[in-house]
């Protein structure tokens, strides 16, 4: 594994709030998608995009990791970019009671772990990090920026991808 993120929220669920984690992904051939538990869009480790997420922790009680995205390093050349992002699904959330963090692990590396700076607690959508493949080299940027849904976050960062309703 190239590199791992995982969502920590104890809070949330405990609120009857259900936080997922996400990622937008550009592929060198120019391939967009997303990865999330809503539409079911889990991605494939082994074949494009070589992103996988590991699924949908509703409850919290889940041992060991909560959500997670798995990079396959194998295929790192492949992807161009992927920007991180965590969304409140359901319940009424207020991200400052959440204080939600993103644990990003890439072997032979100290973990990183990110909490988002509280800007706008009542906007859904929080971008997290983008993390580049620049020239093989791994690129990390910290957003924390906050947006009113996903397109919204999609333009703010050139994507171009078609969102539409649906239901997890």
């Amino acid at each position: 594994r190239m590199c791992r993120l995982q969502r920590g929220i104890d809070k949330a669920t405990k609120q009857g709030i259900d936080i997922d984690v996400g990622c937008l992904y550009e592929m060198q051939d120019g391939t967009r998608g997303a990865l999330q538990a809503f539409g079911e869009l889990f991605g494939s480790y082994d074949s494009a995009p070589f992103i996988h997420l590991s699924g949908d922790e509703r409850t919290g009680d889940k041992k060991g990791d909560d959500e997670g995205i798995h990079v396959n390093g194998q295929k790192w050349a492949d992807i161009k970019r992927l920007v991180v992002y965590i969304y409140i699904y359901s319940g009424t959330g207020n991200w400052e009671d959440i204080k939600p963090k993103i644990t990003i692990q890439i072997p032979g590396e100290r973990p990183l772990t990110i909490t988002p700076a509280i800007k706008k607690t009542d906007l859904p959508v929080c971008a997290v990090a983008a993390i580049e493949n620049d020239n093989g080299a791994i690129k990390f940027t910290n957003y924390g920026e906050y947006f009113p849904g996903h397109p919204e976050m999609d333009r703010a960062y050139g994507f171009g991808l078609s969102w539409d309703d649906g239901e997890k």
